[in-house]
C-alpha cells in the first residue's frame, strides 16, 4: 500500500502516543489524593479526571471506533465523555482509584501501541492516532494550568525548564500565571516537529476560528499571550468530530 509522503509512519505514531503519556504522567506526579481531586473552580478540572479522560479518549477513537472493541472500563462513558457529561459534575463522580485509573489508561495505551505492530497505518489510523496524541498534549497543558491555578508546584524533574526557570515559576506573585515561556514554547515546538503537516501556526487568537479561538484565549488568560504558536487540527470538520468538549 502506497503511503502519502506526509503521513506519519507506525513508529512515529507510536512515539507520539508514548511521548504524550510520559508528559501527562509527569504532571500528575507528586500529587496527593486530595490534590488529585482538587477544589472546584472555573476552567479547571480534577487531575484524576484529566488522567482518566485522556485514556478514555484514546480508547474511544483507537480501539472502540477503529476496531469496534467493547469498553475496557465499565461506566467510563458516564465519567469521562466530556461531550455528554456536564463539566459541573466532574467533582461528583465516584472515580476509580489512582492506581485503577493508571492501570486502565496503561492498558489502553498498550493495546493502542500494539495494534500498530503488524500493520502499515491507513489514513484513518494516522488521523486518529494523531488526534489522540495531540489531545493528550493539550491536556498536559491543561494539567499545567490546573497545578498553577491551585498552587501546586510544577514537577521538579520537568525537562521543559531549567533550574532558574523553575525557581522563577515558583516565585511568581500570581500563581495563576505561568511565567515559564520556555516550557510552553518547548512543548509546542515538540508537537510541531512531530506533526508538521497536521498543525497550523497562527499569529494570534483572532486568526483562529471556532473552538480553537477559545483555546487560544484560554492560553492568554493564564499568561501565555506572547506565545505565537497555537495548535489546531487541520479543519473544522475534523475538530467537530472529536467528541471532546473539554
Amino acid at each position: 500500500m502506497h503511503r502519502p509522503p506526509d503521513q506519519p509512519t507506525a513508529d512515529q505514531l507510536r512515539a507520539a502516543l508514548l511521548d504524550a503519556r510520559r508528559v501527562e504522567l509527569e504532571l500528575c506526579d507528586g500529587l496527593s489524593p486530595a490534590q488529585m481531586l482538587g477544589a472546584p473552580q472555573h476552567f479547571v478540572e480534577p487531575p484524576i479526571w484529566e488522567m482518566g479522560h485522556v485514556g478514555w479518549f484514546q480508547e474511544y477513537w483507537l480501539l472502540r471506533h477503529l476496531d469496534g472493541a467493547e469498553p475496557l472500563l465499565p461506566g467510563s462513558d458516564a465519567i469521562y465523555d466530556a461531550f455528554n457529561v456536564s463539566y459541573t459534575r466532574r467533582w461528583d463522580h465516584a472515580f476509580p482509584t489512582r492506581q485503577a485509573t493508571l492501570d486502565y489508561i496503561t492498558e489502553v495505551l498498550r493495546r493502542s501501541v500494539g495494534r500498530l505492530e503488524s500493520r502499515e497505518p491507513a489514513a484513518a489510523d494516522a488521523y486518529f492516532y494523531t488526534l489522540a496524541a495531540l489531545h493528550e498534549d493539550m491536556h498536559a497543558e491543561n494539567l499545567t494550568l490546573i497545578r498553577r491555578t491551585l498552587g501546586y508546584p510544577l514537577p521538579r524533574h520537568s525537562p521543559f525548564c531549567t533550574q532558574n526557570e523553575r525557581e522563577a515559576c515558583s516565585a511568581c506573585e500570581t500563581p495563576t500565571q505561568i511565567k515559564c515561556m520556555a516550557q510552553a514554547a518547548s512543548q509546542l515546538a515538540s508537537v510541531l516537529r512531530r506533526f508538521p503537516s497536521l498543525i497550523g501556526i497562527a499569529e494570534g487568537p483572532e486568526s483562529i476560528p471556532g473552538p480553537d479561538q477559545t483555546v487560544a484565549l484560554r492560553i492568554q488568560v493564564i499568561g501565555m499571550d506572547q506565545v505565537a504558536m497555537f495548535l489546531r487540527v487541520v479543519d473544522s470538520k475534523s475538530r467537530s468530530a472529536t467528541r471532546c468538549a473539554c
